[in-house]
């Protein structure tokens, strides 16, 4: 348990409480990604995405975060929290919920929220493997922040300033200046454009009704039957019968292009190899002199942007299920397939899957599709192909939401969807491949 100061007692004995507040299917989906192939994982293999982040980042451990962030002195946290909490049966005020981290030796707090660490970092990254430990405000209970530590926070940033229009209409945002983009700061003539698309109000099996449709009662931050209504980053406010975006203001309520309301979780398969020449042996970079590492992109139908394959986790399917079908469906092409033909792909796909892997990132990611009441959660696996046999027997054929399929070098020239090229990155550094070349 870490140090209690003005009677704020942080961390917590209690496994039962803390196996509620932490971020959903953390353990539970670990396990599932390497127990499928009937293999017994080792411990450090389990841990891969908690602590395989740098020297020295390991979960629970304590270590500076960067110093251009704000601080509170310990002994004025309490008067904020108290302050924060007045009047809250509850005593937790989502609105200040964020990541309470203990800096080592020099005592005193940090408490961040998306939002501030926009402000207070001004643009810079927040140092890779600094999940560090959070705080749900008045529960004594700490959580792990998935992917704050491996990448900057540019929802917060660039979400208030790209205006973009949905589906082709001209639907466009509010503009949202970035000192505005956190809910922290009042902002009384905030007037939001309130869209839900047209495919979306329809009533698709993948979208839920409107908040105010009879029979609708979605019980947010739980598992809700087969839809999965938790955030990886913890609990999000309410506010009128909508969840709130964790990270800020984006100048569009309703769900625009989005079926759920809250978090709408994806699965991002992101397969690499070696680049080789004829002879077989790796390619090096002529200028970092690092290997260069390759992975598979499509080029997305409805924006025509280079990404990672992926799409959205079906209610009620495992991730590793989600993200070996989204990966045959888009990089494949297996929905054209014959029956005899998914069967043998089957068994490649097995092969391919069961390649080492780790867990590159897993949270809220900047999405041109976020609203202020709906936005994109992803989970990010890297399978790597050592050998470069696995795809051998697997061919690259767009389809589905892909018009284009193939091997793409690795680099940081790479324009991608999304917050895909920072995906990718920490791929190629985790691995020590190259780049960029200074």
């Amino acid at each position: 348990m870490l140090p209690s100061a003005s009677g704020i007692q942080v961390g917590s004995d209690d496994e039962e409480e803390k196996g509620n507040l932490t971020a959903f299917g953390e353990s539970e989906q670990l396990q599932e990604l390497g127990g499928e192939r009937g293999e017994a994982r080792s411990g450090a293999e389990k841990e891969v995405s908690r602590r395989d982040q740098g020297p020295g980042r390991e979960w629970g451990k304590r270590s500076l975060l960067p110093q251009s962030s704000f601080c509170w002195p310990l002994e004025s946290l309490a008067a904020q929290l108290g302050a924060a909490t007045a009047g809250n049966s509850s005593a937790l005020d989502l609105q200040l919920r964020g990541a309470l981290a203990w800096a080592a030796g020099e005592g005193e707090a940090r408490l961040l929220s998306g939002g501030r660490i926009k402000c207070m970092l001004e643009g810079e990254p927040l140092n890779r493997g600094q999940p560090e430990l959070a705080l749900q405000l008045g529960r004594g209970a700490p959580f792990f922040l998935h992917g704050a530590e491996r990448l900057p926070l540019p929802a917060a940033k660039l979400q208030g300033r790209e205006l973009r229009s949905l589906d082709g209409s001209k639907v466009e945002r509010t503009q949202v200046p970035d000192d505005k983009v956190d809910w922290l700061i009042n902002w009384k003539n905030y007037s939001p454009v309130d869209y839900t698309a047209p495919s979306v109000l329809a009533g698709p099996k993948w979208a839920d009704p409107e908040i105010e449709a009879k029979n609708f009662f979605p019980r947010f931050n739980e598992k809700d039957g087969q839809v999965e209504r938790r955030s990886h980053s913890g609990l999000y406010k309410v506010e009128n019968g909508r969840p709130r975006n964790p990270i800020g203001r984006t100048g569009l309520v309703g769900r625009g292009l989005l079926g759920r309301w809250g978090p709408n979780h994806a699965a991002d398969p992101l397969i690499t190899r070696w680049k080789r020449d004829g002879s077989g042996n790796k390619t090096a970079h002529p200028v970092s002199g690092k290997n260069i590492l390759q992975f598979i992109a499509i080029k997305r139908k409805d924006c025509g942007e280079w990404a990672i394959p992926g799409g959205m986790v079906d209610p009620g399917e495992k991730l590793s299920a989600a993200l070996k079908r989204e990966f045959s469906e888009e990089a494949l092409n297996s929905l054209q397939k014959t029956k005899a033909e998914k069967e043998e792909m089957e068994k490649h796909l097995n092969r391919l899957f069961s390649q080492e892997l780790f867990v590159a990132y897993k949270g809220y990611v900047d999405d041109p599709r976020n609203t202020d009441n709906a936005w994109m959660e992803t989970e990010a696996v890297n399978y790597h192909d050592e050998s470069g046999e696995a795809m051998n027997n697997l061919y690259l054929e767009a389809g589905d939401d892909a018009g284009k399929v193939k091997w793409v070098d690795i680099s940081e020239k790479l324009t991608l969807y999304a917050s895909h090229s920072d995906f990718v990155r920490f791929v190629a550094e985790k691995r020590g491949a190259h780049w960029k070349e200074d």
